[in-house]
């Protein structure tokens, strides 16, 4: 026996540890930081930045140097700030929940909120080194003083600090330096998100006006300073999308006890962007997933247009008997929407999403009174809001009646005359009106069958892909021979563009107001989407600009209840958050110690960390050809298996049979151990094999998920569930139980007629998403790197100053 398998990896009491708060960052750095590789090391990026810029929010430092050396994988980041305080530097970069963002008489405006963030960048960085100059305070008779302390691999190397009687060097400033090595061991990459890095200083520039961030990149240096505020932020933004606004913004401010906030809005008739171009912030930070400050605008601004509609009383007698609310042009809202909070709440570490309840009241009717205001003021731009509206309403209304359309035959045959498409893959509509005909570009034709059963033949038309798609990126338009794209070319109808000419497109021909790919949910079918939409925006980027263009959005699942009831599952994550919003409404989770319950908090957590696991032991068992239970209790019990002997009446082979129920006899000579229940009889040779295969990956996981101990009791039944937890996540798995159908559909040919009705085709119950077009120069970028052949073009373009943080 080898001395791996003499000494192999023991699970057991020995291996429950309490970890210190720096060693729990290092085994778990996606619970600190979102997730590990670029996006893990883009948020350890922004969190010493985000420290800088509350010593600015607090007034003091204008300017925040962030220099990165990528060959050596050196950040330095440097305010001009009031200093961590020296005496508590180690405290501050090792100990968790400790910091100054917990005092509000020190930081009466931050971002940071939980103490984590730096404690995290020392964890996760192979080296860091901080330099800390704080300026004397002679009414407190306070000195100046200097500190510096180091951390390898997240452990204290030196520190020191010294008061320094003279006050500082004139050669140095008052303030942080930060200088780290990102630690690939723990972050799996050692490559940092520049133009990400650089969209962030830009924004962050615009949402503290006056502070100056200043990016130098191997010696190439960025600045980042804008002094107009929001409303200069709201005009940049519009150019930059290239958004078209109905008239000039409407600024609203309010300040609370606990919070104040500005924002600029107006809207966009082109765009239906929904929450999109909308750009929100908290104390300076950025929100992308926006929260109770932006909900709570929209909210604001739709009761005021609906209000106002409700009693202008200048409505045409078409639109009376409409539906006509605020919430209809909700999505084509264009705004900047800032606050700034003396204890802001947020959705996690992350601080994606704003979660401060407070701020949801005074901002809605403060956004109402000031859009009310302005809608009395201005009569003649209301009017522009309000034909808005009742366009949308219109449109509603028109596409619910589905009205029925005499079919233009000569349109028709003109399709077939050019004998260019099989009729077996394209299958017109009857409506003759572009602006409610939709055509369906399908994958494959078992798939094009079951649309073209489920379409509604007076306005939507189908397209068969039966054969290669070309990616036409950086292709001649005149030399392009592909039968595929030049069928859809003629269905469109609006001509092969010609680059010879000025107006190579005559975009009023199009046939279609909407054009939908519909693909299945896999790899094959996203590569025809991404070359379906490479062609639109190379060769017609106008029918994305002006919103024509959709991706349909298939399910996965199908739920069907007992009393016919169903419901679908979009993708794998949804049916994962349904099912956990399932358990968690079930049962609760409890203590075995002291049969205490639980916090729902922590049960969500166990519920996650358990994830996969029943499909883990399952695979495993099947491939060892044990029991389930039986392998979970030989991963879990390993040292009493290994102690066990040949003797059956051995105390080690009791007390196996004690936590199991399993009789075992080890058989020293051949290294095969068996057990035995009953007439069940099962025999394991435990050797490298074994190890490897088998018990490591099952271990790992029993690492990960680090709650044990605990039972789940009913919520309804109060009965208790016990056991390991694979015993438990059957409970929690098998809630569905017999009474819930789940039906998966593997792909599009699979789904029935009235399921794909109901998910992609009835225009009252589909899922569609819009494909927009945010930012052209973006976009073309992204193609260049993504479709062309140069995979090195984006770095090269940044260095090179083509782009500015793209």
């Amino acid at each position: 026996m080898s001395k791996d398998e003499e000494k192999p990896v023991i699970y057991g009491s020995d291996s429950i540890v309490s970890l210190e708060d720096i060693e729990h960052i290092q085994l778990r750095p996606s619970m600190y930081i979102g997730e590990i590789y670029e996006p893990g090391l883009y948020k350890l990026d922004s969190e010493p930045i985000l420290n800088s810029v509350d010593e600015y929010l607090n007034g003091f430092g204008t300017q925040i140097l962030i220099t990165l050396d990528t060959h050596k994988n050196i950040m330095v980041i440097r305010d001009f700030g009031r200093g961590i305080p020296v005496e508590k530097l180690v405290e501050v970069f090792t100990k968790t929940n400790t910091g100054g963002k917990f005092n509000n008489n020190s930081y009466s405006r931050r971002i940071g909120a939980n103490g984590v963030g730096l404690k995290a960048l020392t964890a996760l960085s192979d080296f860091l080194e901080v330099e800390v100059y704080q300026e004397a305070v002679p009414e407190a008779k306070i000195p100046a003083k200097y500190g510096k302390a180091e951390f390898v691999d997240g452990k204290l190397a030196s520190y020191d600090w010294k008061e320094l009687p003279n006050g500082i060097p004139s050669d140095k400033h008052r303030g942080t330096k930060i200088s780290y090595i990102s630690s690939e061991k723990y972050l799996k990459t050692r490559t940092h998100d520049i133009p990400k890095l650089c969209d962030y200083m830009d924004t962050m520039a615009y949402q503290n006006s006056g502070l100056e961030f200043v990016f130098t990149i191997d010696g190439k240096t960025k600045r980042f300073l804008h002094t107009g505020g929001i409303q200069e932020h709201f005009a940049n933004f519009t150019k930059k999308r290239k958004l078209k606004i109905m008239f000039e913004p409407i600024l609203v401010s309010g300040e609370e006890e606990m919070f104040d906030y500005e924002i600029v809005f107006s809207y966009s008739p082109n765009s239906s962007a929904g929450d999109r171009n909308i750009v929100s912030h908290c104390n300076g930070n950025s929100t992308p997933e926006h929260g109770y400050h932006v909900s709570a605008m929209r909210a604001g601004a739709a009761l005021a247009l609906t209000q106002y509609i409700n009693t202008a009383g200048n409505i045409p007698k078409s639109a009376e008997k409409m539906k006509l609310s605020g919430t209809l042009i909700g999505n084509n809202l264009v705004a900047i929407v800032g606050i700034g909070h003396e204890n802001p709440l947020f959705d996690g570490q992350t601080k994606d999403s704003l979660k401060s309840q407070d701020v949801t009241e005074p901002i809605k009717q403060g956004v109402r009174a000031q859009m009310t205001k302005w809608l009395n003021d201005n009569p003649q731009k209301a009017k522009k809001l309000v034909d808005l509206v009742i366009t949308f309403a219109k449109y509603n209304e028109e596409i619910k009646k589905l009205r029925s359309n005499i079919v233009d035959a000569k349109a028709t045959r003109s399709v077939f005359e050019a004998g260019s498409i099989d009729p077996e893959k394209y299958t017109t509509c009857r409506s003759n009106d572009p602006e409610e005909k939709e055509l369906f570009i399908v994958e494959g034709k078992s798939a094009g069958g079951g649309v073209a059963m489920a379409t509604d033949r007076n306005f939507q038309a189908i397209y068969r892909l039966t054969g290669k798609i070309l990616n036409v990126y950086g292709k001649n338009k005149a030399i392009i021979d592909n039968q595929v794209l030049k069928d859809i070319v003629q269905i469109l109808g609006m001509g092969w563009p010609d680059p010879t000419k000025a107006n190579q497109t005559n975009y009023k021909n199009l046939k279609f107001n909407k054009i939908i790919i519909l693909t299945d949910a896999d790899d094959d079918g996203f590569h025809i989407r991404i070359l379906l939409l490479t062609f639109f925006y190379c060769f017609y980027p106008d029918i994305i600009l002006n919103g024509h263009v959709y991706v349909a959005n298939p399910p996965i699942k199908r739920l069907t209840m007992n009393n016919g009831q169903y419901f679908y599952i979009s993708t794998d994550k949804h049916y994962d958050e349904y099912m956990k919003e399932l358990i968690l409404h079930s049962f609760t989770l409890h203590s075995k110690k002291n049969d205490v319950q639980l916090s729902k908090k922590l049960f969500g957590v166990f519920i996650d960390a358990v994830s996969g696991y029943q499909v883990l032991i399952d695979n495993h068992a099947a491939a060892t050809a044990l029991k389930p239970d039986l392998l979970e209790h030989i991963v879990m019990n390993i040292d009493t298996v290994l102690k066990s002997t040949d003797d059956p009446s051995n105390s080690i082979n009791k007390e196996f049979y004690k936590r199991s129920g399993y009789m075992i006899t080890r058989h020293k000579n051949n290294n095969i151990i068996t057990f035995d229940r009953g007439i069940y009889h099962a025999s394991l040779k435990y050797d490298k094999t074994f190890v490897d295969e088998h018990f490591t990956p099952i271990l790992e996981k029993l690492n990960d998920i680090h709650i044990y101990g605990v039972y789940l009791k009913g919520i309804r039944s109060g009965h208790d569930y016990r056991g390991t937890i694979y015993d438990l996540c059957k409970t929690m798995n098998g809630i569905l139980g017999p009474k819930i159908k789940v039906t998966r559909f593997k792909g599009l040919g699979e789904m029935e007629r009235k399921d794909l009705k109901e998910t992609v085709i009835n225009p009252e119950t589909r899922e569609w998403t819009l494909i927009t077009m945010e930012d052209a120069d973006r976009a073309e970028k992204a193609l260049e790197v993504f479709m062309g052949s140069d995979n090195n073009k984006l770095k090269q373009l940044f260095y090179a100053g083509e782009i500015d943080g793209v």
